[in-house]
This record gives C-alpha cells, structure tokens and sequence, in this order.
C-alpha cells in the first residue's frame, strides 16, 4: 500500500460460487474476534468482487520458512527458524487456539489449523488465518460433534 502497510489479500470473484459461503465466514467470523494471534480483518468490495483484507507485516508462513531453506530464491531472503523460536510459534499458535475455544466472545472452532494457515508478522509471532471452515459453538457446550470430516491438506 502507498503507507508501506503490507496487506495479505482474499478475493472472491462474484461470478463463481465456490467458496462464497466460505468467504462470508471467514469475514463474519474475523468481525467477532481479536488476539495478538489472530489475523486481523478488513473487507473491501468492488462491482464484481469483494476482498477480505488482514494487515500484516508479513514473512510468510509457517510453511514457507520450514520449506523454503532449500530454495535458493528464499535463502536470501529468510533464516531458517531455531528451535527456540519454533516453540515460540507453537505456543503462540496454541495462544489463539486457546482464545478461540475459552476467551473470545463466541467460541470457534477453526478446523483447519496447518502451516499454511499461519501467517507470520514482522517479528515472526504467529498469526492463525483462513477461518472459511471454521465453526461456532454455544458458550456452554463443552463437546461438539461434527458429522463431516473437514479439513485440508
């Protein structure tokens, strides 16, 4: 952006129907919520698309810095992640984790947690993205079933 904010951009055309009920979720869901470890949202609209937008000071993903050291564009461009730091994502991650299921207003079960889905800001703390199949849940249930197998790879 002109600010120099860096921004991860969702576009879903109009024109296709794929994904819309995962897309109004995902940005219903996000309106709900805040956390250090939560993507943040914004949206935007135009005549044939609208756009979920999460600023961020971007570094990737989880999974482009575990896969990306034998790349040689991105040994440039990233250090590798030290155990250390490592463990420090992960309890970030199961921070938001925790937020979603215990803290936040409405619980949510995200159902899709993997490396591709979180983000990493500037400072590498973790930022859970990518709630299109996440679920809520009433304050006072403690179990949930779920009759499809969600999910991908």
């Amino acid at each position: 952006m002109k600010n120099g904010l860096e921004i991860a951009v969702k576009k879903l055309s109009l024109n296709s129907r794929q994904g819309v009920r995962e897309f109004t979720n995902e940005v219903k869901l996000l309106l709900k919520v805040q956390h250090r470890n939560l993507a943040s949202l914004g949206a935007r609209s135009y005549p044939d698309s609208i756009e979920s937008v999460k600023p961020i000071k971007h570094r990737g993903t989880i999974l482009l810095r575990l896969t990306s050291i034998n790349i040689p564009y991105y040994k440039r461009r990233t250090a590798s992640l030290d155990w250390s730091k490592r463990f420090e994502i992960i309890v970030g991650v199961a921070k938001g984790l925790l937020y979603l299921h215990e803290e936040s207003p409405v619980k949510i079960i995200h159902r899709d947690i993997k490396a591709s889905n979180i983000l990493l800001d500037n400072r590498l703390n973790p930022k859970i993205a990518d709630f299109g199949m996440a679920r809520l849940f009433q304050r006072d249930d403690t179990h949930v079933n779920t009759f499809k197998i969600s999910g991908t790879l």
